[in-house]
């Protein structure tokens, strides 16, 4: 509830107490300067409020181009596009199996962009089993494949909340506040499947380490870990979507 509060919140936000209401921890002169050359594709965790960093990115950094899975209804999703488009961000929709990668690469090809894509779970025939942690676990390959298609530098990040005081609150407008902690991955990724593993393997150790220092603030609900997961059909899940593609 905490999240869908503050994100609605976001509207009314002026630019000013966006600025003081997000800190990046981590080398943000480079992440910066890679933005002003290239596109950045950015592999991002579900922690803190993305919608938040979302808006403080697109003022920021760059617009935000990233993908956002339907929702039913679908009055409530257009409610929820409308939302972050009056964020600055540019958002492709995805419907439950429905493949928005080659729309993704096209878009990100034809402007200057920023682009987060939250990763850390992909229990699709697409997603990887990596080392997340100590315990394997599925997350998705989509950063590193976009990174190596559009030539593009590869991030990685997980957000925290922290407790505003002073005059940063007053000026925040705002008692609590994001960190974004952001570590640079690799300046390029080659389509060769082993880098494409390697680079995200890469990502996922580094946020695994990150997750760990804020657990409280992951909204991850749902299973990653393959000790978790109904294996037999996870296979027939993964079948069905070769034989569809």
């Amino acid at each position: 509830m905490r999240y869908f509060y503050e994100a609605f919140a976001l509207a009314g936000v002026q630019p000013e107490q966006l600025r003081h209401r997000v800190r990046v921890e981590g080398d943000f002169e480079a992440l910066k300067a890679d933005v002003a050359r290239a596109n950045v594709v950015f592999a991002l965790s579900h922690s803190g409020n993305w919608d938040l960093a979302g808006a403080w990115a697109s003022q920021e950094l760059a617009t935000v181009l990233t993908v956002a899975e339907k929702v039913e209804p679908p009055q409530l999703f257009e409610k929820f596009i409308e939302f972050r488009q009056g964020l600055g961000m540019e958002i492709i929709a995805q419907a439950p199996g429905q493949k928005v990668f080659e729309q993704l690469v096209q878009k990100a090809q034809q402007g200057h962009y920023f682009i987060p894509l939250l990763a850390d779970r992909d229990l699709s025939a697409a997603g990887i089993e990596v080392d997340f942690g100590g315990q394997p676990a599925r997350v998705a390959a989509g950063p590193a494949v976009l990174a190596a298609r559009t030539h593009s530098p590869l991030w990685m990040g997980a957000i925290s909340y922290e407790r505003l005081e002073g005059q940063r609150r007053r000026l925040a407008g705002s008692s609590w506040g994001i960190v974004i902690h952001v570590r640079k991955v690799a300046d390029q990724v080659s389509n060769d499947q082993g880098d494409i593993f390697d680079k995200t393997q890469a990502w996922a150790s580094q946020m695994a380490q990150l997750l760990a220092r804020y657990p409280q603030d992951w909204h991850m609900l749902q299973a990653i870990y393959t000790q978790d997961l109904d294996l037999e059909r996870l296979a027939r899940s993964h079948a069905r979507q070769r034989e569809e593609s």
